[in-house]
Protein backbone atom coordinates (compact mmCIF):
# COMPACT_ATOMS: atom_id res chain seq x y z
CA UNK A 1 0.00 0.00 0.00
CA UNK A 2 1.71 3.08 -1.26
CA UNK A 3 1.43 6.49 1.30
CA UNK A 4 -0.32 8.99 0.61
CA UNK A 5 0.22 12.14 2.43
CA UNK A 6 -2.79 13.94 3.55
CA UNK A 7 -4.27 17.24 1.40
CA UNK A 8 -4.03 19.87 4.56
CA UNK A 9 -0.25 18.72 4.55
CA UNK A 10 0.32 18.80 1.03
CA UNK A 11 -1.27 22.09 1.01
CA UNK A 12 1.39 23.49 3.42
CA UNK A 13 4.32 22.05 1.55
CA UNK A 14 3.54 24.13 -1.78
CA UNK A 15 2.81 27.08 0.07
CA UNK A 16 6.00 26.78 2.10
CA UNK A 17 8.09 26.03 -1.71
CA UNK A 18 5.94 29.24 -2.89
CA UNK A 19 6.89 30.94 0.08
CA UNK A 20 10.82 30.27 0.15
CA UNK A 21 12.40 31.90 -3.13
CA UNK A 22 10.21 35.35 -1.76
CA UNK A 23 12.33 34.64 1.78
CA UNK A 24 15.87 34.04 0.41
CA UNK A 25 16.08 36.64 -2.36
CA UNK A 26 14.08 39.33 0.11
CA UNK A 27 17.28 39.17 2.38
CA UNK A 28 18.84 42.01 4.60
CA UNK A 29 21.00 42.58 1.91
CA UNK A 30 22.59 45.94 1.65
CA UNK A 31 21.71 48.03 -0.41
CA UNK A 32 23.59 49.79 -3.28
CA UNK A 33 25.39 53.57 -2.14
CA UNK A 34 23.13 56.28 -2.81
CA UNK A 35 24.45 58.51 -6.05
CA UNK A 36 24.35 61.47 -3.18
CA UNK A 37 27.59 60.00 -1.71
CA UNK A 38 29.37 60.42 -4.63
CA UNK A 39 32.33 63.67 -4.53
CA UNK A 40 33.70 64.99 -7.37
CA UNK A 41 37.27 67.14 -7.65
CA UNK A 42 38.34 69.05 -10.78
CA UNK A 43 41.64 69.82 -11.63
CA UNK A 44 42.91 72.34 -12.83
CA UNK A 45 41.34 74.56 -9.81
CA UNK A 46 42.19 77.49 -12.27
CA UNK A 47 43.38 77.40 -16.44
CA UNK A 48 44.82 80.70 -17.87
CA UNK A 49 45.18 79.79 -21.52
CA UNK A 50 45.68 81.23 -25.20
CA UNK A 51 42.04 81.27 -26.99
CA UNK A 52 42.14 78.67 -29.80
CA UNK A 53 44.30 76.08 -27.72
CA UNK A 54 42.74 72.83 -26.55
CA UNK A 55 43.93 72.10 -22.82
CA UNK A 56 42.85 69.27 -20.73
CA UNK A 57 40.81 69.15 -17.63
CA UNK A 58 40.40 66.00 -15.27
CA UNK A 59 37.80 65.22 -12.72
CA UNK A 60 38.27 62.70 -9.95
CA UNK A 61 34.79 60.71 -8.36
CA UNK A 62 34.74 59.31 -4.88
CA UNK A 63 32.47 57.31 -2.67
CA UNK A 64 32.16 58.91 0.93
CA UNK A 65 34.70 56.60 2.22
CA UNK A 66 37.12 58.34 -0.35
CA UNK A 67 37.54 55.21 -2.85
CA UNK A 68 37.01 55.81 -6.48
CA UNK A 69 34.18 54.80 -8.25
CA UNK A 70 34.53 53.43 -11.75
CA UNK A 71 32.39 53.44 -14.81
CA UNK A 72 30.23 56.73 -13.72
CA UNK A 73 28.83 58.80 -16.75
CA UNK A 74 29.70 62.77 -15.75
CA UNK A 75 28.31 65.53 -17.87
CA UNK A 76 30.47 67.85 -18.84
CA UNK A 77 29.54 71.39 -20.25
CA UNK A 78 31.22 74.84 -20.33
CA UNK A 79 28.69 78.19 -18.62
CA UNK A 80 29.89 79.80 -21.38
CA UNK A 81 30.14 78.01 -25.17
CA UNK A 82 30.96 81.45 -27.11
CA UNK A 83 33.97 80.96 -25.36
CA UNK A 84 35.31 77.69 -24.43
CA UNK A 85 33.46 74.13 -25.71
CA UNK A 86 34.10 70.72 -24.59
CA UNK A 87 34.17 67.07 -25.77
CA UNK A 88 33.37 65.21 -25.05
CA UNK A 89 30.50 65.76 -23.26
CA UNK A 90 29.75 63.15 -21.48
CA UNK A 91 32.54 61.01 -19.75
CA UNK A 92 32.92 57.64 -17.91
CA UNK A 93 35.95 57.42 -15.14
CA UNK A 94 37.78 54.40 -15.08
CA UNK A 95 39.03 52.03 -12.54
CA UNK A 96 40.87 54.92 -10.44
CA UNK A 97 37.65 56.92 -10.79
CA UNK A 98 39.08 59.48 -13.06
CA UNK A 99 38.32 60.78 -16.27
CA UNK A 100 39.58 63.51 -18.90
CA UNK A 101 38.02 65.62 -21.36
CA UNK A 102 39.42 68.48 -24.11
CA UNK A 103 38.94 72.34 -23.49
CA UNK A 104 38.47 74.18 -26.87
CA UNK A 105 39.39 78.00 -26.74
CA UNK A 106 37.29 79.94 -28.76
CA UNK A 107 37.44 83.59 -27.99
CA UNK A 108 38.95 85.65 -25.29
CA UNK A 109 36.97 85.48 -21.82
CA UNK A 110 35.67 83.70 -18.63
CA UNK A 111 33.92 80.67 -17.93
CA UNK A 112 33.52 77.61 -15.95
CA UNK A 113 33.75 74.10 -17.07
CA UNK A 114 31.44 72.11 -14.84
CA UNK A 115 31.50 68.40 -14.13
CA UNK A 116 28.32 67.12 -13.08
CA UNK A 117 26.67 64.02 -11.67
CA UNK A 118 23.32 63.16 -9.63
CA UNK A 119 23.08 67.02 -8.50
CA UNK A 120 27.21 66.62 -7.35
CA UNK A 121 29.33 69.30 -8.91
CA UNK A 122 32.63 70.14 -9.47
CA UNK A 123 34.26 72.95 -11.77
CA UNK A 124 37.81 74.58 -13.56
CA UNK A 125 37.91 78.26 -13.82
CA UNK A 126 39.33 78.81 -17.03
CA UNK A 127 40.18 82.40 -18.34
CA UNK A 128 41.25 82.76 -22.28
CA UNK A 129 43.16 85.74 -23.68
CA UNK A 130 44.49 86.63 -26.82
CA UNK A 131 47.56 84.99 -28.35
Amino acid sequence: MAYRPKKKMYKKVIFALGILPFLLFNSCAQSPALRDEIHLFATPFKLNVHSGSVNNGFVEALDKQGSPISGLKIKVFSAFPSVATVKPEDIITDTQGKAAVSIYGISPGGTKIIFSVDGEEASIDVVFSEH
